[in-house]
């Protein structure tokens, strides 16, 4: 069934990588107001997906991550369903810790 998440037609720039019942959206974009705005149509996309099979998103659990090779590292806040997100330096996905510098 979470196959099917992955054949989503997503806006240009979003991309879902998914392990079992973990799933994350990666968007790829140069400027800070285009990472939001996919990001925002691409949550609702697989939102109403997960909706169209009877599965919730669990909001509280989101967590958002920007890579960049800038020496100033920026945060982002985004609006996900019922939560406001702020990007962190880094995170924690299927076990492995992430980091903004990718090091």
């Amino acid at each position: 069934m979470y196959d099917e998440m992955l054949k989503l037609k997503l806006p240009r720039g979003a991309e879902i990588v998914a392990f079992v019942d973990d799933a994350g959206l990666v968007i790829v974009a140069k400027h800070l107001a285009d990472v939001k705005r996919i990001l925002s149509c691409a949550y609702e996309d697989v939102q109403q997906w997960m909706g169209s099979v009877g599965l919730t998103l669990a909001a509280d659990k989101t967590e958002a991550l920007l890579f960049t090779s800038r020496k100033q590292l920026e945060k982002i806040t985004l609006n996900v369903g019922e939560c406001s997100i702020t990007s962190q330096p880094y995170i924690r996905y299927l076990g492995v810790m992430l980091d903004s510098r990718l090091s």
